[in-house]
């Protein structure tokens, strides 16, 4: 307890000696001790919102109370605190989250605010001006939060909205994909061979050569076919 905690209030009073009858003022001073630098711990919820803490959680546990302000406010980075804990940045995180999950502390700004109702540095007087700020920060936390968990929500349903028009693209496509497969199948099917330099017959069976090579044959010395005797 520091010296300058304590607080005098002097104040006079007339009194008459009784013996002699004679008038004189005395003053006297009354010294009260003020409860600024003290840790008003409240053990049943202290112990609430410590569940779980380890030795190397419980470090930043204690310099966080030590570098509370009479506000119950900490104004420094993880990386201070993980400094002044003598602890990591990663311990630090982890510690901070469970501290926040069981209500020992909150955001508040760019610092953090220890719940009053927990620990409490400054004077008692304006623990109700602290718990006040308290509630308000976990309000504006939890609407934070509520607004980022419908955002990232919302981003899921359009991702999955486009994740089942691309299924369905794929279906299409693959279905396309089938009926071009099979015209292409069908036009390369082979049909029947067709002879070549096939000869059409005429009645007696010759084909257009055969009888061309008889006509030929038919002609006399002169180069005169029968018909051309005639």
């Amino acid at each position: 307890m520091k010296a300058n905690n304590a607080q005098s209030y002097p104040k006079t009073h007339n009194v008459i000696d009784a013996d002699t009858g004679e008038a004189f003022t005395l003053t006297a001073t009354t010294s009260t001790w003020g409860d600024r630098d003290f840790h008003k711990v409240f053990m049943k919820n202290f112990r609430k919102t410590l569940k779980g803490i380890e030795s190397q959680k419980f470090k930043v546990v204690l310099f966080l109370m030590e570098s509370m302000t009479p506000l119950n406010e900490i104004m420094l980075t993880y990386q201070e605190i993980a400094g002044g804990a003598k602890t990591s940045y990663q311990t630090v995180v982890r510690t901070i989250e469970m501290l926040e999950k069981y209500n020992f502390l909150c955001h508040k700004g760019k610092g953090l605010l220890v719940n009053p109702d927990v620990v409490f540095r400054g004077r008692y007087e304006s623990r109700a001006y602290v718990l006040d700020a308290y509630r308000e920060a976990r309000k504006e936390n939890r609407t934070l939060k509520k607004e980022e968990l419908d955002k990232r929500n919302k981003k899921l349903a359009d991702v999955e909205d486009s994740l089942k028009k691309a299924l369905e693209d794929v279906k299409k496509l693959k279905e396309e994909k089938r009926q071009l497969e099979k015209e292409l199948s069908s036009r390369k099917k082979p049909g029947p061979k067709k002879k070549d330099n096939v000869e059409s017959k005429d009645n007696t069976g010759q084909t257009s050569e055969q009888k061309h090579s008889t006509e030929e044959e038919e002609k006399d010395s002169s180069g005169q076919t029968t018909d051309q005797k005639t």
